[in-house]
């Protein structure tokens, strides 16, 4: 029987990409946040400004996409609540 046949099996496959989209929204988001610490470092560093905006500019870019995931339907409210 395959998982299109089996309700339960579609079920659980319907639910492991939702918990995989979810993981991966949590990921982004870290990654998003040790990486806003280091640019809030090189600011302190007194690195190059064009340095520093481009850096901000690839964080924000990092939390957008974390925000794409769940804000374009892909993960349930149900499972937004794991996030």
């Amino acid at each position: 029987m395959s998982a299109s046949s089996d309700p339960l099996a579609a079920q659980r496959a319907k639910e492991e990409v939702a918990m995989a989209i979810a993981g991966l929204a949590m990921d982004i988001d870290a990654v998003a946040v040790r990486a806003g610490r280091q640019v809030d470092r090189l600011e302190r560093l007194d690195a190059e400004p064009n340095a520093v905006v481009a850096a901000r500019c690839a964080v924000e870019t990092l939390a957008e996409a974390a925000r794409a995931l769940r804000r374009d339907g892909l993960l349930r409210s149900d499972q937004q609540r794991l996030l």
